[in-house]
């Protein structure tokens, strides 16, 4: 079975209200010594060869309506770099830098226009190891003491979403 492990983000500034042009930053900044969710073990995971996390925005239109916004915000990537843009308005992927013995990643996004945006971090799967390329593990990106903002989604939650006006 393959491990399972949790990566954590914060958001800055928190709030759940910014105007056009404001930058809000997600930032992880964890051990690669990981508890595995599946057995609570702790696992020295140093060396991952291909840790990244999509990056999906929406903008929410209604109670069930989104749409794809990845083109409203100008993207500042601080640490990890952009491997691919999907090509589509919905998703950009983002590879972590491994320094020392942390996984860290810090990217930007400033909004162009007003409206109700979600961001979600999605899983990363069959994330293996320089040394070991058997050695797969599945991560997921969970928001840690930050307000997530449920309630401008219509309260529709989960661990990487964050959602946020702009005005």
């Amino acid at each position: 079975m393959p491990h399972s492990f949790e990566l954590f983000i914060k958001a800055s500034p928190n709030l759940d209200i910014i105007n056009i042009g404001d930058t809000i930053w997600f930032s992880i900044d964890d051990s690669n010594f990981l508890k595995d969710l599946h057995t609570s073990e702790l696992i020295n995971y140093k060396g991952a060869a291909n840790l990244s996390t999509p990056l999906a925005v929406f903008e929410i239109l209604g109670p069930q309506s989104l749409a794809e916004a990845a083109n409203q915000f100008e993207y500042i990537i601080k640490k990890g770099h952009l491997i691919y843009n999907y090509g589509v308005n919905l998703i950009s992927e983002i590879v972590f830098i491994e320094s020392d013995i942390r996984y860290q990643l810090e990217v930007g996004i400033v909004p162009k226009n007003i409206g109700v945006f979600k961001v979600l971090f999605t899983y990363a799967a069959n994330v293996y190891t320089h040394s070991d390329g058997c050695l797969k593990a599945t991560f997921q990106f969970v928001f840690n003491n930050t307000d997530q903002h449920f309630d401008l989604g219509y309260n529709i939650s989960g661990p990487g979403v964050y959602y946020f006006k702009v005005r």
